[in-house]
């Protein structure tokens, strides 16, 4: 925390380290989130009964929970180094508040130069801090909801397609070949089963010939 009563000068304390750092991972957050976004607008929903196209929508799941991953594990760095940030820009408004101080009571012009010039670089370093700051909030606030949206995204599960009923069954022999060249509409003579049609289509089948 940055004593604002103090009247030395306040270093950077390492700061420095932790803007680079913010600077150098929220492009690429701000890439894997618009990944994400992208993925969560084209992603299947609703139960598959082809297995071939369910492993490929498994994949496409499997991509995004890497990416979200990814984005979450960046965040957590620059969350991290948050507290630097807001700390440099503290010092900066601290730092700008002694020089003005101490120039009041100067008289010499050289040193007034000197001051005047370390003035100028608090305000560039503050302006710096602030710009940073502007632009990392949005990008971590969307990226917080983009992250939780996708965490609840799962992979629809594959289910089998149910078997053929016997009545479609039927059908689909209705134009198998019988023994002796012969075919039988399976589907309208097996319903209903009486003993004269089952009688019929034994006579229509011809002489029973015996196999040597």
């Amino acid at each position: 925390m940055i004593n604002n009563n103090s009247s030395k000068f306040i270093s950077d304390e390492g700061n420095g380290q932790a803007i680079r750092e913010i600077k150098n991972q929220l492009p690429e957050l701000n890439l894997l989130v618009g990944s994400i976004q992208a993925e969560l607008e084209t992603l299947p929903t609703c139960v598959i009964e082809d297995y071939s196209t369910y492993l490929q929508v498994k994949e496409r799941y499997e991509e995004k929970d890497l990416h979200t991953s990814q984005a979450a594990t960046i965040l957590d760095i620059i969350m991290a180094y948050y507290p630097d940030l807001e700390n440099e820009i503290e010092r900066c408004k601290a730092n700008i508040e002694i020089i003005q101080s101490k120039s009041n009571e100067l008289e010499v012009n050289e040193t007034l130069e000197k001051m005047s010039i370390a003035e100028e670089i608090q305000e560039n370093q503050l302006f710096n801090a602030e710009q940073l700051n502007n632009d990392m909030k949005p990008v971590i606030q969307k990226a917080t909801k983009v992250i939780s949206l996708a965490r609840s995204k799962v992979c629809p599960p594959y289910i089998p397609p149910l078997k053929t009923s016997p009545m479609a069954r039927l059908q689909d022999l209705s134009a198998t070949r019988w023994p002796f060249g012969q075919s039988i509409n399976v589907a309208s003579q097996c319903t209903p089963y009486s003993s004269e049609t089952i009688l019929n289509d034994l006579i229509n089948l011809g002489p029973v010939k015996k196999i040597t």
